[in-house]
């Protein structure tokens, strides 16, 4: 259990940090504006690796029985 949270943590810290520097490469930066929640640049996308990470942790859960296919689907596919 503790591997399976650790190894969810650095796909996660990795995958935001390749997510970043690609953003950065291709100069995919948020200016702030009034409404903006952050006061500097920031580069888009990086919740990108959550929701992979999520989905890739769903699977596993699936492939090692913890969740069924009905679980999996409907929180791979929410409808509302």
């Amino acid at each position: 259990m503790i591997l399976a949270i650790i190894l969810v943590f650095l796909t996660s810290f990795l995958l935001t940090a390749m997510l970043r520097k690609y953003a950065l490469s291709r100069s995919m930066i948020d200016v702030p504006n009034a409404r903006s929640s952050h006061s500097i640049p920031t580069p888009r996308g990086g919740g990108l690796a959550i929701v992979i990470t999520v989905m890739l942790s769903l699977v596993g859960l699936y492939l090692t029985g913890a969740i069924t296919l009905a679980v999996l689907a409907s929180l791979s596919f929410p409808r509302g």
